[in-house]
């Protein structure tokens, strides 16, 4: 668990009673950035934070007693990474309750998301973030991670995805 006294935040794995909070910040923090505007289901996905558990770590941010993010790292090995080769950790279904942008809560959720892949034994991490999600680049990019543009891909077509890339070593 990590906590910044200086800021009154919290980062602690998920517990069962977080997983409703969670999964509906991640979709609110979707749909308000523009990235989940679709009807393919995605947000199930997003939704199922306790699914999601059984084989990724769920990371929460806590901020007065209240959830206000959410992160998932997944090793290669997990069903939950779509991207991440050996010893690599794919970090997914990243979220900041909305009313929260700005403060450092994602910064402090990328930090601790960053010491439990480490934690688990990968050298590196890697993400995918849909090409027009500009404040989630320049947040990435602050954060130390680097474009690794020859695995960038695309579930479908009208969704391009951009691989970051981040040692661990």
């Amino acid at each position: 668990m990590n906590h910044d006294s200086k800021h009154g935040l919290t980062v602690r794995p998920v517990e069962p009673t977080d997983y409703r909070a969670a999964g509906d910040l991640v979709v609110e923090a979707y749909v308000t950035g523009g990235i989940l505007s679709d009807n393919r289901g995605y947000d199930e996905v997003l939704r199922d934070v306790a699914g999601r558990s059984q084989q990724a770590t769920v990371l929460v941010a806590i901020f007065d007693g209240e959830i206000v993010g959410t992160g998932t790292i997944a090793l290669a090995s997990s069903e939950h990474a779509e991207i991440a080769r050996e010893s690599e950790a794919e970090f997914r279904y990243f979220g900041v309750r909305t009313d929260m942008w700005g403060r450092g809560i994602g910064t402090a959720l990328v930090a601790a998301c960053e010491k439990s892949a480490a934690e688990s034994g990968a050298n590196s991490i890697v993400m995918s973030v849909i090409s027009h999600n500009t404040a989630a680049l320049s947040m990435y990019g602050a954060c130390g991670y680097n474009r690794v543009p020859e695995r960038d891909w695309s579930p479908f077509p009208d969704v391009p995805l951009l691989v970051l890339h981040k040692s661990l070593a």
